[in-house]
């Protein structure tokens, strides 16, 4: 408060200072640079520049508040390709600005296409509701309700502009008006996406296989599917930002199909294109899912199978198995330890006693191949007999070795028990046993050297993993490992690790 000595009065133009504080100085305030000599206007100042650091953030004027509308998406106009963002397949799109000043005094008004479609007077009260025509306050509120020190000095506005009647499939120009704080504007493209489909899909493969696996041909990782459809509904006003349809499979590469120059409206567009085998898969018959796309999205996917059989999961990496129980290297010059030719069937002799490797795992013959494409195959569903069947592997050189360590690894179907029941597990050193048993306990005495000698470690050995011991003589030579299942069995496994003791 003024004190009385002041010469200060309403209007005064001439001097005004603030004479001496009741506490005899002004050094002990925020203004520590006054004297009672002072002038009051610049005092004012000070303090009202004090007062302005201590109020709280006024919302943004509408000029500054960017008009958005819902559910909008970029596309590609037609016939010239020309990008427009935003679009919207709705035609009567809402416009709404948000929180923007002065909630408590103007006119607001909004504009479509240059003609004005509502106008409200704002008031100290609260006008949420307040309507006209397209315009709608949605809010009006202070920024600060609650915040003690900040609120009951700014009122902020949003509202919405909804055109009362559809728009055309055009480009449209929503503006929005406060005679206080500016203007905001926003132009949007009105689009008309339906649901585009895919027609007619037709594959085509390489004319032969070109992979083989236990006499059952396969796709190799590389090879191509062609694809031929037509695309329907993709274009209206506008089409797809990013392509007009994908090729998509878990067991080839992936297409991104787009047009090679700007579709007109209702073109039914060509798709032609082709997809890559991977490496690592398996199929009977590969799936593709075509996805088409209109202008905003995604549209239902069609499935089409191609027909084409892969598996490529799998590489023989064996020898041959030969016949009989124990057989002997290199006997009629078609036993066991013969390069393995993938390409034969193991139906027929001299394969048929293998096993099939059928992604990844070896396990017995299934399956009729017979109507396999782009190559047909045998039939393994059925004449495929009773007897045993193996694989053998060519393993490791060992040198003055007392023992082995056998893992079968990624198996499948029933292994039970230490000696594992309904399977054989026969190991040779080239030059220095027969067949060894190693799924048969080793006595503790002796040095198993015959076809069928007991070598398996029982404490050291579970349904999966096989410990065999060569007992107090040591062996040298190439070491194979022969696996044999009965007909029946569910038994399957992938690979083993030999390593040794």
């Amino acid at each position: 408060m003024l004190r009385d000595n002041i010469n200060f009065t309403v209007g005064n133009t001439g001097p005004c200072t603030l004479g001496v504080p009741s506490d005899g100085t002004y050094a002990d305030g925020f203004f520590n640079y006054w004297t009672s000599l002072y002038s009051c206007s610049n005092a004012f100042d000070d303090i009202n520049e004090v007062l302005l650091k201590l109020l709280p953030s006024k919302p943004d004027d509408l000029s500054n508040v960017p008009l958005q509308f819902d559910g909008i998406y970029q596309a590609r106009e037609e016939t010239s390709g020309i990008l427009h963002n935003p679009c919207t397949d709705n035609t009567k799109p809402r416009a709404f600005a948000v929180n923007f000043f002065d909630g408590n005094s103007g006119d607001l008004q909004c504009e479509i296409d240059n003609v004005i479609s509502g106008m409200v007077t704002l008031t100290t009260n609260v006008d949420i509701g307040l309507s006209d025509q397209s315009l709608t306050i949605t809010d009006d509120s202070d920024p600060y309700a609650g915040q003690n020190g900040k609120e009951g000095f700014w009122m902020q506005l949003s509202a919405d502009v909804v055109p009362s009647s559809v728009l055309t499939y055009d480009k449209h120009i929503f503006s929005m008006n406060h005679s206080v704080s500016g203007e905001t504007e926003q132009q949007i493209w009105v689009d008309n996406p339906i649901t585009a489909v895919i027609n007619n899909p037709v594959s085509s493969l390489p004319g032969s296989s070109s992979k083989w696996i236990s006499g059952v041909p396969s796709l190799a990782a590389g090879d191509s599917i062609s694809l031929v459809a037509q695309l329907l509904h993709a274009v209206g006003k506008h089409y797809h930002i990013l392509y007009v349809a994908t090729i998509k499979s878990n067991y080839t590469s992936n297409v991104n199909f787009d047009v090679s120059s700007p579709p007109a409206e209702n073109d039914i567009i060509s798709i032609s294109d082709s997809v890559t085998v991977l490496n690592n898969v398996y199929s009977e018959n590969i799936p593709l899912t075509i996805t088409p796309y209109n202008s905003k999205e995604a549209c239902p996917s069609t499935n089409h199978l191609t027909g084409a059989r892969v598996d490529t999961v799998s590489n023989e990496n064996r020898v041959r198995s030969g016949s009989g129980s124990y057989p002997i290297k290199g006997l009629n010059g078609n036993e066991f330890g013969d390069t393995y030719d993938s390409t034969h069937s193991i139906k027929s002799y001299p394969y048929d006693t293998e096993l099939q490797l059928l992604n990844g795992r070896y396990r017995r013959p299934t399956g009729n191949y017979s109507n396999n494409l782009p190559t047909a195959g045998p039939d393994y569903s059925s004449g495929m007999g009773t007897d045993m069947r193996y694989v053998t592997f060519e393993s490791i050189s060992i040198v003055n070795k007392s023992g082995l360590n056998i893992v079968f690894n990624n198996t499948a179907g029933t292994w039970s028990g230490v000696e594992t029941s309904g399977i054989e597990i026969h190991v040779k050193v080239e030059g220095a046993t027969g067949w060894l048993n190693a799924n048969m306990s080793y006595p503790g005495v002796g040095s198993p050297v015959n076809d069928n000698d007991y070598a398996m470690v029982f404490a050291s050995s579970t349904p999966t993993v096989k410990r065999v011991t060569f007992g107090p003589t040591v062996r040298t030579g190439v070491v194979y490992i022969r696996i044999g299942i009965p007909n029946g069995s569910n038994k399957q496994f992938r690979d083993l690790n030999i390593t040794e003791v």
